[in-house]
């Protein structure tokens, strides 16, 4: 039975597993607006792969560095077609696909900066990574570091994921540290912000001054009164 579909839906991680349980043999086809690649399966294992970048389908990535490759596409389609008939593949990986999942998830771990010292603040927005959460059965999370990640979704802040869970902001930091440590979650980094054109005006007389200060003056004289009747009240 065929099998296609958008990463988006289901990313090469989640793939890659679905064959390992099933221990299926055929030709996995991946494309996106730039690259294309195929991965041959025997019995659930990848065997052989190759990413090819468009139009031309001059070859970019093979073997092994073209799984690494394929962890890095935020999306795209792919098409599953079985294929039963054995030494059709040509075997150019001879790893277990578990070891090449956890070396691309490494791989992308350790692509995804952590916070400078004294960076992260209860502020800080973050998110999940791509494609990982609820799907690293490698790393061991206890019931509060559950909580937080959960709470997290697309974006958040770890004052609002404290405001959530009711942990201690201190504790959320603390755990948020060690999620990004894991590769699990990371700092989202600041949109680039449109370049602003400045204009410059001409200095304005001392009277012309004081007539734009007036309304803040004036603010300001109201509130010290109000103060001011605030503490003879009390």
């Amino acid at each position: 039975m065929g099998l296609e579909g958008k990463l988006t839906d289901m990313p090469m991680l989640d793939l890659l597993r679905v064959f390992q349980r099933s221990a299926r043999s055929g030709k996995l086809m991946l494309w996106n607006e730039v690259e294309w690649a195929l991965i041959w399966l025997l019995e659930g294992q990848v065997v052989s792969a190759v990413v090819l970048h468009k139009p031309a389908m001059r070859p970019q990535h093979a073997g092994e560095e073209a799984i690494f490759q394929l962890f890095t596409w935020a999306d795209g389609h792919f098409r599953y077609n079985p294929d039963s008939v054995r030494g059709s593949y040509p075997i150019t990986i001879r790893r277990s696909t578990s070891d090449l999942i956890i070396e691309a998830l490494q791989r992308r771990r350790a692509e995804a900066r952590p916070p400078a010292p004294g960076e992260l603040t209860l502020q800080t927005p973050l998110c999940i990574l791509p494609q990982m959460a609820g799907t690293n059965e490698y790393i061991r999370l206890s019931v509060e570091e559950w909580m937080v990640l959960t709470r997290i979704g697309q974006q958040a802040t770890a004052q609002q994921v404290a405001a959530q869970t009711r942990l201690p902001q201190a504790k959320v930091l603390m755990i948020v540290d060690h999620l990004i440590a894991c590769g699990l979650i990371m700092c989202v980094p600041l949109a680039d912000l449109p370049q602003r054109q400045l204009t410059v005006e001409p200095p304005r007389s001392a009277a012309s001054h004081a007539e734009g200060n007036a309304p803040i003056t004036n603010l300001t004289r109201a509130i010290r009164r109000r103060l001011q009747q605030l503490a003879v009240g009390a």
